[in-house]
């Protein structure tokens, strides 16, 4: 079985003095990137929302669907690695890394990227502005290094899809986060179209989970009093589309020119 190229990350720093003038905080105490592929922590720009969405709420779906893809990647890795008599009760038997699986997972760990960008560019007191078009080109090539990574830990016996088959959906997800990179200018406009389809989004859609929110409310009566009420908010049912053709894992090949296989995350040019 042949892999992709494992993508380099950034050392964690290892400064112990700063210029007080130029970071607001020690770039030390800055929480180091993870080299994990699927992402496994969400506590650093992500950002939910309330589901279930309303129209228009690209954002939050995109991170809800990208973090449940991220989790099912992982779950399936743990059924590798568990004896066979000893599967985790959160593992599921229709877990598999799909083509949607796999794209989503990608973006979720490019938004990872992103935000550690962001958290870096956003100590610098004067943070230097970032063209849009630049910001394209740095996020194009960190979108090709993820992919990478994830080829890289792809579950035995199953396929990537070819790069160029889910580059368009890579880079219009990633751009409903642009502003995460702190400062971006020439950012153009957004139009009324819809930056992708809710259907690219497959089962890991928010729509598809049930959803339970507990509410608090006032007593008409005396305002001091409140009683909280479960909000229960039923999963629509998921009707697979055909799936998509899949590149054998066997044969998988990336359609890049051969000095731009290995490519790391983050480029050392980041301030």
């Amino acid at each position: 079985m042949s892999h992709c190229p494992t993508a380099s990350l950034p050392a964690a720093p290892v400064a112990a003095t700063y210029d007080t003038s130029k970071y607001l905080h020690n770039p030390a105490s800055l929480a180091p990137l993870s080299a994990a592929f699927p992402r496994n922590s969400w506590s650093e720009g992500a950002v939910f929302g309330l589901p279930p969405y309303h129209s228009g709420e690209h954002a939050y779906q995109l991170c809800w669907a990208a973090r449940e893809a991220s989790k099912c990647w992982e779950r399936v890795l743990s059924r590798e690695h568990a004896d066979s008599g000893d599967l985790s009760s959160s593992i599921q038997a229709s877990d598999v890394v799909d083509a949607t699986c796999f794209k989503l997972a990608v973006v979720d760990k490019a938004l990872e990227v992103n935000a550690f960008l962001g958290r870096k560019r956003a100590n610098v007191i004067r943070p230097p502005t970032l063209k849009y078009a630049d910001w394209l080109t740095d996020t194009d090539t960190m979108l090709e290094a993820v992919y990478h990574l994830a080829c890289d830990q792809l579950p035995c016996g199953t396929a990537a899809p070819e790069y160029h088959t889910i580059q368009s959906f890579l880079r219009s997800a990633l751009n409903v986060w642009c502003q995460q990179a702190v400062r971006v200018t020439n950012v153009p406009p957004r139009n009324n179209k819809e930056p992708f389809a809710i259907d690219d989004l497959g089962r890991f859609a928010a729509k598809y989970y049930e959803h339970r929110h507990r509410v608090l409310r006032e007593d008409v009566n005396d305002r001091t009093k409140f009683s909280s009420t479960v909000v229960v908010y039923p999963a629509e049912t998921y009707t697979p589309a055909a799936a998509p053709q899949l590149v054998p894992s066997s044969t998988a090949e990336v359609s890049l020119s051969p000095s731009r296989r290995l490519v790391p995350l983050v480029s050392s040019q980041t301030s």
